[in-house]
């Protein structure tokens, strides 16, 4: 492909991470007309293009990279630049294409980030194609994304490292406002290979609980919870939720906020799609309709009969959140 316009701002990228912007080192990429990746040009202003852009060797990225120079998240804000300028068809085509890159990608992003492109249908008034995107999302790129066994394996991962160095024993953070199954296991030192029995031994349900550890040297290190000369009583101590009231009430409100954000995507086409029919009854404000959503008081349970009148089905929630 021929560029055409020499003051156009040109991103070559190897592996997909920026090596350099053209015509100058401080051009923004955002704004970028062409990106050249692994030696083949793509105009940003053709769908056809953006949609030919090819997965990149990402596994052959040294170090961690720059979020900001990694190509996904250069598309995803050159659609932001695409959408600001009323090219809403490109700008949709490179989310998709930032969401396929993303799949990929060495860095493990979040639920939401995908969702993004939601939104931008959402605000174009294309309420269908929005329903068919979060479908798509959902069966295309959340294939054992579970943030619980990506813990799992990273900290199996940090502890075999451990056991490589002869270290035998370490100590679980304090884990506040965590879930009752970390605060059985929070603020005490175990024995990796469970053959030090002044301590209690390393079980899979304890690392994979989401709390933290660090190495714990017996006679250099200094336990974090409890005197000395009363560790070993006070880390074998009985394995119950010994959270305050106030640890168990913001631990409710993280959950809550955690599933906010993770249905955020559907809870705006719903509040915006029911906006637009003009619906009288939703609340003033999207973040209102979420609350309502997630209480599921009566109010709600009215407005889902009559949201489903008008051919709007509401995703409600399976299951509340326990503590």
């Amino acid at each position: 492909m021929q560029i055409s316009n020499d003051t156009d701002i040109i991103c070559y990228f190897e592996n997909g991470v920026l090596l350099k912007t053209h015509p100058s080192d401080e051009c923004n990429q955002y704004h970028a007309r062409y990106i050249v990746s692994d030696t083949k040009t793509h105009d940003m202003e053709c769908e056809k293009d953006i949609g030919n852009i090819a997965i990149p060797h990402y596994s052959n990225i040294n170090g961690l990279p720059n979020i900001s120079h990694l190509l996904e998240y250069v598309i995803k804000r050159k659609a932001g630049d695409l959408s600001n300028r009323g090219m809403v068809d490109l700008s949709i085509a490179c989310l998709r294409k930032a969401n396929q890159l993303m799949a990929h990608s060495p860095i493990r992003w979040n639920v939401q980030d995908y969702f993004y492109i939601v939104k931008i249908l959402v605000r174009a008034k294309r309420f269908n194609e929005a329903k068919q995107e979060i479908s798509f999302i959902r069966n295309n790129y959340f294939d054992k994304y579970d943030y619980t066994t990506l813990r799992a394996e990273v900290l199996a991962k940090t502890l075999n490292y451990r056991r490589e160095l002869n270290m035998d024993l370490v100590e679980s953070d304090s884990a506040p406002n965590c879930s009752a199954l970390s605060a059985k296991y929070r603020k005490r030192i175990y024995s990796l290979s469970g053959t030090n029995k002044n301590y209690p031994a390393m079980k899979p349900e304890i690392w994979s609980c989401g709390i933290m550890f660090f190495p714990f040297i017996e006679g250099v290190s200094k336990p974090k919870y409890c005197p000395e000369s009363e560790m070993y009583a006070y880390n074998n101590r009985p394995f119950v939720d010994d959270r305050t009231d106030a640890e168990k009430k913001n631990y409710m409100k993280y959950l809550k906020q955690r599933i906010l954000e993770e249905r955020e995507a559907i809870d705006y086409l719903e509040y915006h799609h029911m906006k637009h029919i003009g619906i009288k009854s939703i609340p003033k404000s999207f973040r209102a309709y979420q609350d309502m959503k997630y209480e599921e008081n009566n109010e709600m349970l009215n407005l889902i009969q009559l949201a489903g009148e008008y051919g709007i089905e509401i995703e409600i929630q399976k299951q509340k959140p326990q503590e």
